[in-house]
């Protein structure tokens, strides 16, 4: 189960609502998750529990399939997302690095470099030119809510709240 994805992305300053909101969820979500497993889900429903902290700002599905070569080089990940306004399809490298802090901390830090396609045809045909196979492939089925915050000087910021089901891992709220 994965709480946050990405929470760096949030100002969180004077933000101890939200960090309070998001504890609740999850502790409501952990509460869930063992009513799931006894078989009784009363009162226990995540999509309420989102509800009444954003607005709900709709539906998604992320098609992905993850492309390798046997060459040491890092996968590409070929995205079709579908909305209500259609479908769209994003090319995603992750450049992963470390980063240590000044008391020697170190943390995994993965900055996404993506571009939008017209479509995958020429791609996948590239990809399987040059040694590249299908590795992984993940579904999401995303419900989305927006979340306003409170930025610097007032200026309005938003969080984006995804509760993603991923089978057969489950569920995942992403932020």
């Amino acid at each position: 189960r994965a709480i946050a994805d990405g929470v760096g992305l949030l100002d969180l300053r004077g933000g101890a609502d939200l960090i309070t909101q998001i504890v609740q969820f999850r502790a409501a979500d952990t509460a869930l998750t063992q009513n799931l497993e006894a078989g009784d889900t009363r009162g226990m429903d995540r999509e309420n529990t989102l509800d009444a902290l954003a607005v709900r700002s709709g539906t998604l599905t992320k098609d992905d399939r993850y492309y390798k070569n046997g060459a040491a080089l890092p996968p590409l990940r070929l995205r079709t997302e579908t909305d209500a306004a259609g479908t769209r399809h994003l090319l995603t490298y992750k450049h992963k690095r470390t980063v240590t802090d000044a008391k020697g901390a170190s943390i995994e830090v993965n900055e996404e470099f993506e571009c939008t396609l017209d479509g995958t045809a020429a791609l996948e045909q590239f990809l399987a030119d040059y040694g590249f196979a299908i590795d992984v492939r993940k579904r999401k089925e995303v419900i989305a809510w927006t979340l306003p915050l409170s930025g610097e000087a007032g200026a309005a910021q938003n969080a984006t709240l995804e509760l993603c089901t991923v089978p057969p891992l489950g569920d995942f709220l992403e932020i």
